[in-house]
């Protein structure tokens, strides 16, 4: 006798790799939503660039990859001369 246990949509996130030593985005590996854990300034990090694997908990387990990028805009925060 088989038993055969299936997980419907348990899916697992993780960033593989980064293209920064910066913890500033954080992704959240039950639901893969990525968020800033600080403000960003586009004078110290102007792109973020990150690789994201999904993996689901199915036998044999399946596997997507995405580049994300994140652009990060400019604001003025310095005073005019």
């Amino acid at each position: 006798m088989s038993v055969l246990v299936v997980f419907y949509c348990q899916i697992t996130y993780h960033i593989s790799w980064s293209n920064t030593d910066s913890d500033s985005v954080r992704l959240d590996a039950e639901r893969g939503i990525l968020t800033t854990t600080r403000s960003l300034d586009r004078e110290q990090v102007a792109q973020y660039r990150l690789k994201v694997i999904a993996r689901d908990r199915g036998v044999p387990p399946l596997t997507g990859t995405a580049i994300v990028t994140i652009d990060v805009g400019d604001v003025n925060d310095n005073r005019p001369w």
